[in-house]
């Protein structure tokens, strides 16, 4: 579980309610909640002000995230050119 939702289920508020403070959609506060899309850096300072707590606690999220989707992209990178050279070698896998 990620620090958003640990801080959203402390304050016993609901993604809707979070997502309405942060004028967005539950479905685009649920998907930085799930840590599928990555925070602004103002949406950090907002979510850090809004729960009253360090940005530390927001960041180690955000931090998280911008390497995953990172080594995603790394990796999707990685399995393309495979997939090519095994085409162009004639071999699949």
């Amino acid at each position: 579980m990620n620090n958003l939702k640990k801080l959203r289920e402390k304050h016993g508020y609901t993604q809707k309610k979070v997502a309405n403070a942060f004028c967005m959609t539950a479905t685009q506060y649920g998907r930085r909640e799930r840590c599928e899309v990555p925070l602004t850096e103002e949406e950090v300072k907002r979510t850090a002000k809004f729960y009253n707590c360090d940005i530390g606690k927001i960041l180690g999220d955000w931090l998280r995230n911008i390497i995953r989707c990172r080594e995603n992209s790394k990796s999707d990178s990685v399995k393309w050119r495979m997939k090519k050279r095994n085409k162009e070698k004639g071999t699949f896998v």
